[in-house]
């Protein structure tokens, strides 16, 4: 069987894969074994054939896009961050659509916003963090029990112990955040 059947099979049953689905690594695999492949044929081809030349831009763009697929799928994206992807990118997609394949991705040019995307997902990792550590401060604070005594004429706290290390961590903690 020819490089080209075999690649077209390949970006057939590729192309079908649901975002949610996506074994990158493995289509990053199998896409690097291609492109060994064509570059063989390149070596052995006299002049430039256009489709050579096609078959390896596309090749190239597939495997360029995998990272970028991979850090999509992290956990830490929210719609808001989809939402600012679009605006990058200036195309609307569904990405909660049981359709959004990877045809659909590779159509939107991906690989061309990486540092965008990189910067994205690492913001939206940033603020995972972030709004987990509020959760937890939120949670301590929340289930906090504070003893109120009579003193004198009027009411104050009977220990300031554990309300004041609880301040001073969490007052570093938020104070780290980036």
């Amino acid at each position: 069987m020819t490089t080209c059947i075999i690649c077209e099979k390949f970006w057939n049953t590729s192309s079908q894969a649901k975002f949610k689905d996506i074994d990158a690594d493995a289509m990053t695999d199998e896409a690097a074994k291609f492109r060994q492949r064509v570059r063989k044929i390149g070596r052995t081809i006299d002049g430039f054939w256009g489709v050579w030349g096609d078959l390896k831009d596309t090749i190239d763009e597939f495997i360029g896009t995998m990272p970028l697929l991979q850090s999509l799928r992290d956990s830490s994206m929210r719609t808001r961050h989809w939402d600012n992807l679009k605006k990058q990118i200036g195309k609307e997609f569904d990405q909660t659509n049981p359709d959004f394949d990877m045809s659909v991705l590779t159509s939107l040019g991906l690989h061309n916003f990486q540092s965008e995307i990189d910067v994205l997902v690492d913001g939206a990792r940033k603020e995972e963090k972030i709004e987990k550590k509020m959760a937890e401060v939120n949670q301590v604070w929340g289930s906090l029990n504070l003893e109120i005594k009579e003193y004198k004429q009027y009411h104050k706290l009977a220990t300031t112990e554990d309300i004041n290390s609880y301040l001073d961590d969490h007052m570093v903690s938020i104070s780290a955040m980036k």
